[in-house]
């Protein structure tokens, strides 16, 4: 045990977000730039778990999951990290961690413990009214509990009022934790699979650096393929939609499917006017830029203007017609497909599409859930539609990450002011800041009155002053 060097400070508000962190992901950062932000905090301290109570077999040493957690965090204002469990060493209780900081950065500040809502239901084994020294971390600090997607904020209301936390300051957050886990990483590193768009690049580079999760057994998929050229693209993804902006779900879907299914390319094609009466934000020359910047540095993805060249009501099967045309009647396209359009009770349900049994007969589908309980749901739902058309090539990504972030949220929360870190790419983030995208005022209302700033003013000829009139 060694003592960690003491950074004194008063009168701050300081989050601790303790953990394995095995690896870090965006799920986690998404999570700390929220309560950053939502609790005005000072910054917030990633605190690596030197041995965890239920540290699972194989977990990485925690130096090497201190490293990736540096790396991870070391750009970004407001986080920082600590050694604290690391100089403390032996198991790593949230008490003693607490403890920890405030001896690391003083007393006289407000600390704010961040956790996830399964630690509130008194029927989950480490329920947080039986954590040891829970009752001294009561009075040391606020927690702050982000919702599992499956969680119901009605529920967390009735597992705070348990007897045993009955003396914890609880704060919920308005937004789920996302359906990111490191597990889920790990496994996709010992398959031979990218985890471009679920964790930074930084990281991502100390994971292939150092061979961090590769398993004796030789991976399904392999060394990533090399990029085709246009002309020799037999097997194509498409990601229609709006893009309204493009999100890193939106990204990893698509990276995802493309190892999983074989593809050559991932084609993303924005919408210029989306058919089901969706209202978008921003216009679709905006939109097409913003998905060019998200697509531009990744040699599997290409963009498209297909249905912005025909500038009409984007309807799916024109847009696979023109892609056949360009590519050749021999070329298999994949539709990425969000379950939504196959649920039945939908009035948009893919049969209802313009043309909706032609295109079926055109493409393949790859279906992805916006949550684990939707998964369940399309799986069943496939299931009928394929029975109802059994020409229906259609496939539910069972294994694939579900979207932990939706073009709704960063919408949003650039209406109201805040950061959209961690929910699409750098590029993307710069366009919207740049060009002031999703701020409350109507785009069409900005357009005008930009439009109206660069046109020169006109002059107004002076009247003419009325002749006098004769006196008779």
């Amino acid at each position: 045990m060694s003592t960690i060097k003491k950074q004194t400070v008063r009168g701050k508000r300081i989050g601790i977000f303790h953990g394995k962190f095995d690896p870090p992901h965006y799920g986690h950062l998404f999570c700390a730039s929220r309560v950053l932000e939502h609790f005005k905090l000072d910054f917030v301290s990633f605190v690596v778990c030197a041995t965890p109570p239920n540290k699972p077999v194989g977990a990485l040493d925690a130096e090497d999951r201190y490293a990736m957690v540096v790396a991870a965090v070391e750009e970004t204002p407001g986080f920082t990290t600590s050694r604290a469990d690391l100089h403390h060493g032996g198991q790593s209780y949230s008490l003693t961690t607490v403890e920890a900081i405030r001896e690391q950065y003083g007393p006289d500040n407000e600390y704010f413990y961040i956790t996830s809502s399964e630690y509130l239901d008194p029927a989950y084994k480490d329920f947080l009214g039986g954590w040891i020294g829970g009752k001294e971390m009561f009075k040391l600090c606020t927690f702050i509990v982000f919702p599992r997607e499956s969680t119901e904020i009605a529920e967390i209301s009735e597992w705070v009022k348990h007897p045993l936390l009955a003396k914890a300051k609880i704060e919920v957050m308005d937004l789920p934790s996302p359906p990111l886990s490191s597990s889920m990483l790990r496994d996709l590193v010992a398959d031979g699979r990218s985890i471009d768009f679920m964790t930074p690049y930084a990281v991502q580079a100390i994971i292939k650096k150092k061979g961090h999760y590769r398993t004796l057994t030789p991976p399904t998929y392999g060394p990533p393929f090399c990029s085709v050229p246009p002309e020799k693209i037999k097997r194509l993804g498409v990601m229609a939609g709006s893009f309204d902006p493009i999100t890193y779900g939106d990204l990893f879907i698509g990276n995802f499917g493309r190892q999983a299914y074989s593809l050559d390319r991932v084609l993303y094609v924005p919408s210029a006017i989306p058919p089901n009466n969706t209202q978008v934000s921003e216009s679709a020359e905006a939109r097409y830029k913003m998905v060019v910047a998200a697509t531009a540095n990744n040699e599997f993805f290409d963009d498209s203007r297909i249905d912005l060249a025909r500038g009409t009501t984007s309807y799916a099967l024109l847009t696979a017609q023109e892609l056949i045309a360009k590519y050749g009647k021999d070329v298999e396209i994949s539709w990425f497909l969000a379950a939504d359009f196959i649920n039945p009770d939908n009035e948009w349900c893919l049969p209802n599409w313009m043309g909706g049994e032609t295109f079926m007969k055109m493409v393949s589908f790859l279906v992805f859930a916006r949550s684990s309980k939707q998964l369940k749901q399309a799986a069943e739902w496939a299931k009928q539609l394929k029975e109802r058309y059994p020409y229906l090539r259609m496939e539910v990504m069972s294994d694939c990450p579900c979207d932990f972030v939706e073009s709704h949220t960063i919408r949003k929360l650039v209406s109201e002011g805040r950061s959209t870190w961690f929910t699409t790419t750098w590029g993307v983030q710069q366009i919207i800041a740049k060009e002031k995208l999703y701020l409350p005022e109507p785009a069409a209302k900005r357009s005008s009155r930009a439009k109206a700033k660069k046109a020169p003013a006109k002059k107004t000829p002076p009247k003419a002053s009325p002749k006098p009139r004769r006196k008779a």
